[in-house]
């Protein structure tokens, strides 16, 4: 992987392979979006190229919480406006996800490519909905930090603590916690919710991954 990329975007080069530019995408571009659409592709794109800017990325529509909210490009328009379409998507001030539309039907997006970062993978995922439907419960929470204190004589006696900005606590139709996710807007929470792993300790207990009170654990039966 080359060394230039940007730390923040070389773990999802390594997920997803190298970034397109934009001329590559476009080049491509009925196969990127269909790669999107069935699921089996994501593409990422580097607009001022891998060196620098703001990585975006063609994802399924199913990674943006709620399509319905976001401007709608039909795909034979978003092809020769890419370049707008993109900077729509990764703006620092704002970034939206694009939804590309096909036959006025919803077909992939195009996002920031720093929200996939805490994205979980097949195995860790969710299905959030269906959760939902069985009588599940998803709580969202938001963390502001702390503002910190000032002594009268205007020294620092406690600096600012950043908080974890938004979260999302995943229980199931009993209660129990089964996943979680976070991120610094609620839409990033939301995606980011994963399936906490079910392990054992070593004495054949459940153990919370969370709890560092419980000591060792393991994935393996116990011996």
């Amino acid at each position: 992987m080359p060394d230039d990329y940007p730390i923040a975007y070389r773990d999802l080069a390594e997920r997803f392979g190298a970034p397109a530019s934009i001329e590559d995408a476009r080049n491509t571009w009925s196969h990127v979006v269909k790669g999107a659409e069935t699921g089996t592709v994501i593409t990422l794109i580097a607009p001022g190229g891998p060196a620098r800017g703001d990585w975006a990325a063609v994802v399924p529509v199913s990674e943006v919480p709620d399509p319905r909210r976001c401007p709608v490009w039909p795909v034979s328009e978003a092809r020769p406006r890419l370049g707008d379409v993109v900077q729509a998507a990764t703006d620092y001030r704002d970034p939206v996800p694009q939804i590309l539309a096909r036959h006025r039907q919803p077909a992939a997006a195009v996002i920031a490519a720093s929200i996939l970062e805490g994205m979980p993978g097949d195995g860790e995922r969710l299905d959030v909905q269906t959760l939902l439907e069985e009588g599940g419960k998803v709580t969202l929470e938001h963390d502001p930090g702390e503002s910190g204190v000032m002594g009268a004589d205007g020294d620092v006696l406690f600096p600012p603590e950043p908080g974890a900005g938004f979260t999302a606590t995943v229980t199931d139709w009993q209660g129990t916690e089964i996943g979680w996710g976070s991120g610094d807007t609620l839409a990033e929470a939301l995606l980011h919710i994963r399936r906490r792993p079910g392990r054992t300790s070593h004495d054949g207990q459940p153990v919370d991954p969370w709890d560092e009170t419980r000591g060792p654990y393991t994935d393996e039966p116990p011996f």
